[in-house]
């Protein structure tokens, strides 16, 4: 079993790819002394979850046909994913809805090599440090010596045990599998699952006999080119499927291409929305790691416990170097700060800020400042050691009165720093990140859409686009001021991730900050 344990994290830790999960960590507790790997959190939803969830809509009329691009869109990741693991050498074996999570900003991860199986003279498997007497054969086998995978997605060559038979169309014959539940809403199997009753042997064997289900069998109907599709990737005999899986994904995107030009040009609208939310995201989550990162140099350690004004300059200055040097890697950061609670609120210690133009500056000692909280900071001193808290803040340190406060909204992220010997907590790490300076980037690449807002979560414009234009004088008003064909969006865009009405050319993205519920929203209009 450790063999195996072993083997699924070297496999997984050489399939780098955005849509495989990346590990990071492989070693041995040293207190236990067993084996452990660390991956990246994927959250609790996975395909077939939105898969019911689709399912449900469509019955209930609540849906349409872009619903079913987005499932399409996934599908076509996972493709991309597998078609990766196959050029490393690798075969996934296990394909089925389950093993692909979809995380809270929309990334298509591809989850759970442990029945992975290696080419044996690719690359990969020269490289491969594990057991050599861990067989292909074994691995295809449980301990009990069953024939393992998931018997309603499974391939009838994995079915009947021929592991000879199991090449890279396995693979395809899984993603036809899951292309069927993604249209169907049912497992390919299921029916014959209910026709055994329990009995998992006589089960298996109609899976070798069967031909490829059709949406007939449950009941339902789907678009007759889509169905080709799936059922030639799901052919009985592995050489009638798909040679590669990228002629099935292309055949998929051909179908997508097919359809009428306002569903395309919206398609292109929604993925335009989608790059825009995830790009920010990936920010958000690199200011996280190095303001977290900041929070543990020594030189706060030694700023706490500095009781003469020698040590506190010395560590000042180090901690100022330290700080410039992020300032000068990191174009679109602002500032960053370390500062101490005090009885009537916080004081900084180290401030190092951008100046205008490029220069980045330590501020003076008798220039730092001292205010009172905000609900920011006290939002963040709230938290445990290490926590980090990301909002959008105009001014992080204090409260602003300034009716143009919006024109420099900033993305923190700030972390309490505690007392190591009283474990009573000490002051904070804050970092901040100019978003308009991201944004600014984002939207002068040459998007399609012809009109783009990009609003805080009270509605606010940080950002108008117009016919790739920015229009200086909406700036800071209210989104219906200017554009009140996006209200509708905005208004679903509390309680829902994405929004979408095809006819009018209008699709909307969010992104909020947990646990403040403080975002941003992307609103696109289709151009005339």
């Amino acid at each position: 079993a450790w063999d195996r344990f072993h083997r699924e994290a070297e496999i997984t830790g050489n399939l780098e790819h955005p849509n495989i999960v990346p590990l990071y960590l492989y070693g041995v507790d040293r207190v236990s002394g067993q084996p452990f790997y660390a991956m990246r959190f994927v959250g609790k939803k996975n395909l077939l979850v939105a898969i019911e969830e689709y399912h449900d809509k469509l019955a209930a009329g609540e849906t349409d046909a872009l619903s079913l691009h987005r499932l399409l869109t996934v599908f076509l990741d996972i493709c991309q994913a597998i078609a990766y693991a196959h050029s490393r050498g690798v075969i996934h074996r296990d394909m089925k809805p389950q093993n692909v999570a979809l995380d809270n900003f929309g990334q298509v991860i591809v989850i759970d090599w442990g029945l992975a199986k290696v080419i044996e003279d690719s690359e990969l498997a020269m490289k491969m440090t594990c057991r050599s007497q861990l067989t292909d054969s074994v691995l295809g086998r449980t301990i009990d010596g069953e024939v393992v995978g998931t018997p309603l997605y499974m391939s009838p060559e994995q079915a009947s045990g021929d592991i000879d038979r199991i090449d890279l169309r396995t693979d395809i014959y899984g993603l036809g599998a899951i292309l069927f539940t993604i249209l169907v809403g049912n497992a390919p199997h299921q029916k014959n699952a209910s026709l055994v009753e329990g009995d998992v042997k006589s089960f298996i064997e109609t899976i070798v006999k069967s031909k490829p289900p059709t949406a007939a069998d449950y009941g339902k109907t789907v678009p007759s080119e889509l169905e080709k599709i799936y059922v030639k990737a799901m052919a009985q005999k592995s050489h009638m499927r798909y040679d590669s899986v990228e002629q099935l994904a292309e055949a998929v995107e051909s179908w997508m291409a097919g359809q009428n030009s306002k569903t395309t040009k919206f398609e292109k609208l929604r993925m335009e929305g989608r790059e825009l939310r995830s790009e920010m995201s990936g920010r958000a989550m690199d200011l996280e790691r190095n303001v977290r990162f900041s929070s543990s140099l020594p030189p706060i350690d030694g700023l706490i416990r500095s009781e003469t004004d020698e040590e506190i300059k010395t560590w000042r200055k180090r901690l100022s170097q330290i700080f410039a040097g992020m300032l000068n890697a990191n174009p679109d950061y602002r500032s960053v700060i370390f500062g101490k609670l005090t009885e009537d609120g916080h004081t900084e210690l180290v401030r190092v800020e951008r100046l205008t133009g490029t220069g980045v500056r330590a501020v003076p000692k008798t220039r730092l400042r001292s205010e009172p909280l905000n609900e920011y900071l006290v939002n963040v001193c709230k938290g445990m050691p290490g926590s980090v808290l990301t909002s959008l803040v105009c001014d992080p340190l204090c409260d602003s009165t300034n009716s143009d406060a919006f024109s420099s909204m900033g993305l923190v992220s700030s972390v309490p720093i505690y007392d190591s010997e009283s474990e009573e907590i000490f002051g904070y790490v804050l970092m901040v990140c100019d978003i308009e300076s991201i944004l600014r980037k984002q939207l002068g690449r040459g998007l399609s859409a012809g009109e783009v807002v990009v609003t805080c979560d009270i509605f606010n414009t940080i950002t108008h686009v117009v016919d790739g234009r920015l229009v200086e004088d909406t700036q800071s008003k209210l989104v219906d001021s200017h554009s009140p064909h996006f209200m509708p969006a905005i208004k679903h865009l509390q309680d829902n991730m994405d929004y979408a009405d095809v006819d009018q050319g209008i699709y909307g993205a969010r992104l909020w900050f947990i646990p403040n519920k403080h975002g941003i929203m992307y609103l696109l209009k289709r151009s005339s």
